[in-house]
């Protein structure tokens, strides 16, 4: 019994949010076009942006835009504001009814097919490593760790100072990534496109630098 309420409730809430997101759209047409079509005219009321004659049906309409509220309003407002609440309140029920009534059906079962998403980074680690990092925005955490000094955060507020870490693991035949975090506290990764802006002398050390760490390794 509840497998068919649940059928016909969705059949008929998935049209009602049909019908009401069509009335939606199509009114917000319609007034864009009636906007397009007002003309400004002598002998208008004021506050009037302009005026516009339409047929349809037979009947002639006579539309008329106050830019502000006139001073006397009319006992009965249409107001064009019940199909967006439809559309949305019909696709939120909808939304109930398919992915929490009938969650069996529409979403996986993990004793069925376990997609739990596996990553090779060291969460401990980069937990630790990203609080570190962070302490470096502090002046305090600056000097504790020996940072603040000549040639190094000697001046300047440390806040602005960005830092990035990022650890490869070689193992089997496969550079992992175990740490990749950085202070800029953003939905954004720096590491990505990153590059160094450097003169030529300090590019040709950093190169050197970098040949070393190469050669170190393999021997």
């Amino acid at each position: 019994m509840l497998a068919v309420l649940t059928e016909w409730s969705s059949l008929i809430i998935r049209w009602l949010h049909v019908v009401a997101a069509i009335a939606w759209i199509g009114s917000s047409f319609y007034f864009i076009h009636l906007d397009l079509s007002l003309k400004p005219r002598s002998g208008l009321p004021q506050g009037v942006q302009g005026d516009a004659w339409q047929v349809h049906g037979g009947g002639f309409y006579h539309m008329v835009k106050y830019l502000i509220a006139p001073s006397r309003m009319p006992d009965e407002l249409t107001w064009f504001k019940w199909e967006a609440y439809t559309t949305w309140l019909s696709g939120f029920a909808l939304l109930v009814i398919v992915y929490y009534v009938g969650a069996e059906l529409y979403l996986i079962d993990k004793s069925m097919l376990d997609l739990t998403a596996q990553s090779t980074l060291d969460g401990t680690v980069q937990e630790a490593v990203s609080r570190r990092l962070q302490s470096l925005r502090d002046p305090v955490g600056v000097q504790a760790q020996g940072l603040k000094g000549f040639h190094l955060l000697e001046r300047g507020d440390p806040s602005r100072v960005i830092y990035s870490f990022t650890l490869y693991e070689h193992s089997g035949g496969a550079n992992l990534v175990r740490i990749q975090t950085d202070n800029l506290d953003q939905p954004l990764d720096i590491n990505a496109g990153a590059r160094l802006d450097l003169g030529s002398t300090a590019k040709l050390r950093t190169l050197i630098t970098y040949l070393e760490v190469v050669a170190a390794l393999y021997e």
